[in-house]
């Protein structure tokens, strides 16, 4: 079982690469992390200019 968990891990380490090797690749994958960013940037505006937290507050309680 000790081998089977360590090989586990290695293929643990080998999608942690993949994944590292796609944040690192911003020009090929920005588009995805800008759209999230953008998301986060839309929903503080909301925020901000409404100023209603009553009206949107399911939208924050959804996120935590």
């Amino acid at each position: 079982m000790i081998w089977n968990d360590m090989e586990r891990y290695a293929v643990m380490k080998n999608n942690m690469e993949r994944y590292g090797k796609i944040w690192r690749d911003e020009k090929r994958y920005g588009v995805i992390w800008s759209d999230e960013k953008n998301d986060i940037e839309r929903y503080g505006i909301m925020k901000n200019d409404m100023g209603d937290e009553k009206r949107y507050g399911t939208i924050w309680s959804d996120e935590k």
